[in-house]
């Protein structure tokens, strides 16, 4: 028995090769899991020291901090009513374990009842342990599972053993438990191929550092450096500069325990093939990083990440994985020779008619009817933001030519870069060529955005075709579902606009791309989808919310985010709107502005009281109707300040349109100072309700200002 202290818990699920895409989130969601049962049973943890890692052939959790013991609270139980039948509530007291004396009587809802209650106890954190984990364990989900052994339990693959202990100090114990007829213990086993014997463990350092010997690095984070580590210095020593892959690099780390990284020659005979698709062939078929000449640019070795070291240094590893290699380039060669004949014979306008055959979306039509609507579209984009619309017009229509290619048929993650590819051998216009590859472009928030006139064109054709295409036929994304990646369509507008400061009115935009489908020109089938005020409004706001997540993420208040977007957006001038939020910003760090929103907050708070009890008043102010001179000055500063807003909304002077409301405070002050507003008379009321209602409606001209803080 260990001494009374903090416990750990430490628990290993060894198992046959998971999936390097399932590691790490299965780790992390386990651990989240039995810490949320152990805090349900009133079992408490440290949230320091936690550990969640992964190996392709375990998942491994330590948990510190325990308490070693739990209180349970008192609990008391209603029976009978005082004065039932002698056998309800013998009944009663025997489901409970005690005599009839032993209960209580008490007072419920105005009646006597009989109650029993259980003092508290106290249970011992190693007795609660064994069902939570069964538990967890047992009813863990993993993207895909399979069933093993003669049981029904689930894992992803096979489970080989368990590993699970208590311990505190230099003493632990077991954690006795079983998944179908795997028992715990306190042993494990290291790397499969160069360690076959099991040892013991006691604690978290003697299980890390067995591993270690046993050749198994736990932790990914240490296997990725010792590869990158390797990669890069094997590289140098070659005269080679390593090709960093962050995402192939956290994949490859996820296949091996004990990575040994090796460097190889690609045949010369492949070198000078484009280095996208050596570069997709290795990654996508072999899982290899890859190294280039620094000289000539040219993709010249392949770096294996091997699960073992071999007497002989990994040559035999090396040279049958450049067999594999090989065989793998040749198909690469040979689709990329015959979309070269074919380009050569009829162009890339041959492969753009060829993707009538391409379906796009079966309600939408193919991929040549989705290029004769991003070419009208991006003639109209140009012409608005002043590019050339007749070169926007042409690469939009060849833009998606690539599709019908070989090359991309096998690596679809290379359009727009084959596209690219194939214009430049055809002696196309630089920019053309640039243009193809560039309209996909930004793919991801981290992504670039393309800075050429035809890039961004293009790319806002492309987009805006689709998100109006998919909104018109309904499939808008729903939940964390969004097979159409609409989201990311909408912030990839987004971006392009505001990078690159582009004043285009998207409303315009999106009623021609609608119109584009209402009208079904150089279509060969009707497409039916919503009316086009329909699309403009469901496009504008799409656009609109997501608009909100994109400033929010670059750290925007949200208070000013309400205050900006309490309305749609009306023309879609998107640099507008993110100059007006930038300038509310600024404007809401002020004292001034503090000050100015109290007196808001008093206006509409009034206007709010009134209209719930009442109809607010149509009719503008009558200077007639005013007595007191405060209320004369507050429509005087009113019209001023109405006049120098819409001076500095024509120059889209934001921070100045606001700033021109600070002169307000003063007046609405002694409006509230020396004015009635509920006057006896009805007339001079209703007169004075009318002229909050002007100041409310000033302040509406820049902001909602009910939501600022």
């Amino acid at each position: 028995m260990m001494a009374a202290n903090k416990l750990s818990l430490l628990l290993e699920l060894q198992s046959e090769e998971i999936p390097a895409s399932m590691q790490a989130k299965a780790s992390s969601d386990l651990m989240k899991a039995i810490r949320e049962r152990l805090r349900a049973e009133n079992v408490n943890d440290s949230a320091d020291g936690l550990i969640a890692e992964s190996t392709p052939q375990r998942i491994s959790i330590l948990i510190p901090g325990l308490d070693e013991s739990v209180r349970s609270g008192e609990i008391s139980m209603r029976g009978p009513r005082d004065g039932a039948p002698a056998a309800a509530v013998e009944g009663f007291a025997r489901k409970h374990g005690v005599g009839v004396s032993q209960l209580t009587v008490g007072r419920y809802k105005n009646q006597n009842y009989y109650f029993w209650k259980s003092k508290g106890c106290s249970r011992q954190t190693r007795d609660i342990l064994p069902k939570i984990l069964e538990s967890e364990i047992g009813a863990f989900t993993w993207p895909k599972s399979m069933r093993w052994g003669s049981g029904e339990e689930l894992w992803v693959r096979p489970l080989r053993s368990i590993l699970c202990i208590l311990f505190s100090g230099c003493e632990h114990e077991i954690v006795d438990f079983k998944i179908g007829a795997i028992r715990s213990g306190d042993t494990t086993r290291g790397h499969r191929f160069m360690s076959s014997e099991a040892f013991s463990v006691s604690d978290f350092d003697s299980y890390e550092n067995g591993l270690l010997r046993a050749k198994v690095l736990l932790r990914a984070k240490e296997r990725r450096k010792k590869i990158l580590d390797s990669a890069r210095q094997l590289s140098a020593l070659n005269g080679r500069e390593l090709i960093e892959d962050p995402e192939l690099l956290h994949e490859v780390a996820g296949l091996v325990e004990w990575p040994c990284v090796l460097i190889g020659d690609i045949d010369e005979r492949f070198q000078t093939l484009p280095p996208a698709i050596l570069l997709a062939s290795m990654k996508k078929h072999q899982r290899y990083l890859s190294a280039r000449d620094p000289k000539s640019g040219n993709v010249t070795n392949f770096i294996v990440v091997a699960n073992r070291e071999t007497g002989d240094g990994g040559v035999t590893i090396l040279a049958g994985n450049r067999r594999v290699l090989t065989a793998r380039l040749e198909d690469a060669a040979f689709f990329l020779a015959n979309d070269r004949r074919r380009i050569a014979s009829i162009g890339l306008d041959g492969m753009a008619e060829a993707l009538r055959s391409v379906n796009y979306h079966s309600k939408l039509g193919s991929q040549w009817e989705r290029s004769e609507r991003m070419s009208g579209l991006a003639g109209q984009i140009a012409r608005r933001i002043g590019a050339d619309a007749d070169a926007s017009e042409q690469v939009a229509k060849l833009a998606k030519a690539d599709l019908v290619s070989d090359v991309v048929d096998e690596f679809p993650h290379l359009q727009g870069i084959m596209g690219r590819n194939y214009a430049e051998a055809l002696g196309m216009e630089s920019s053309i060529a640039v243009a193809i590859e560039q309209h996909y472009s930004p793919l991801s928030a981290s992504d670039r955005v393309p800075r050429d006139a035809l890039s961004i064109v293009v790319g806002l054709a492309d987009r805006i075709d689709h998100l109006t295409g998919m909104l018109g036929i309904g499939e808008r994304p729903g939940g964390s579902k969004d097979p159409h990646a609409l989201r990311r369509t909408a912030i990839g507008i987004i971006r392009l606009v505001l990078e690159n400061d582009i004043r285009l009115p998207l409303a315009d935009v999106f009623r021609f791309a609608a119109a584009q489908y209402a009208r079904g020109e150089n279509q060969s089938m009707a497409i039916e989808i919503a009316s086009e005020d329909e699309i403009v409004t469901d496009a504008l706001g799409f656009v609109h919310e997501r608009l909100r997540v994109h400033f929010r993420d670059r750290g925007m208040r949200n208070d000013i985010l309400d205050a900006c977007f309490h309305a749609p957006i009306e023309n879609g001038d998107l640099v507008s709107m993110s100059k007006q939020l930038d300038a509310l910003a600024a404007f809401a760090e002020t004292r001034e502005s503090a000050e100015l929103i109290q007196g808001f907050r008093r206006v509409n708070n009034i206007l709010n009281a009134e209209q719930r009890v009442g109809k607010l008043p149509s009719s503008d102010p009558v200077p007639a109707l005013m007595s007191e001179s405060a209320e004369l000055d507050l429509m005087k500063a009113v019209e001023f300040a109405f006049k120098q807003i819409a001076d500095a909304l024509s120059r889209e002077d934001f921070l100045d349109a606001f700033q021109s409301l600070v002169d307000l405070r003063g007046p609405i002050d002694s409006f509230f100072e020396t004015v009635r507003v509920n006057d006896d008379e009805p007339a001079v009321r209703s007169n004075r309700i009318s002229a909050l209602l002007c100041v409310r409606r000033l302040f509406e001209m820049l902001a909602d200002f009910s939501q600022l803080e």
